[in-house]
């Protein structure tokens, strides 16, 4: 359950760094036609997160008792492993 809350307050800490507290906040940037902006920061935004994921799974691979050649073969798809 903590990192769920720590994930949501992640995530609000990023909306109010972009000014977005409030849904009018959203509808405000639409109206003023700032959609690709606010696309873009936010694929900026993801990108950032699945990058320090990867750190983590390779900090995690580096560790002594991980088999490299076993997680080499990981796959996500659960038929493939």
């Amino acid at each position: 359950m903590d990192r769920i809350k720590d994930c949501i307050e992640e995530y609000r800490s990023w909306c109010k760094k972009l000014d977005i507290v409030h849904i009018s906040d959203i509808n405000q940037l639409i109206a003023d036609g700032k959609t690709d902006w606010l696309i873009n920061i936010s694929e900026i935004w993801q990108e950032q997160k699945i990058s320090e994921i990867a750190v983590k799974i390779k900090l995690n691979l580096a560790r002594p008792g991980i088999h490299r050649d076993r997680a080499d073969s990981l796959s996500l798809h659960p038929s493939r492993n």
